[in-house]
């Protein structure tokens, strides 16, 4: 009996860990997960704001310009 019980509490240990080391990797991931976001986030922003400038750099050409690149 005692012997059966020390073979439950062994399973029962080993599951628990195994529980624990899947816990921790997947908190792992999600924190990559989330910092890899931000960058994707952050790189998608600067490049929103370059395009702006563009935009804006553009639309403050000269007419002559303006109608040169119609022309094209």
């Amino acid at each position: 009996m005692l012997q059966i019980c020390h073979i439950m509490t062994r399973q029962h240990l080993e599951l628990h860990v195994t529980i624990t080391v899947h816990a921790v990797v997947a908190f792992g991931i999600l924190i990559v997960d989330i910092v890899l976001l931000m960058r994707a986030m952050v790189l998608m922003m600067a490049f929103v704001c370059r395009l702006l400038v563009r935009i804006q750099q553009f639309l403050n050409m000269d007419t002559v310009t303006l109608h040169t690149f119609h022309m094209i």
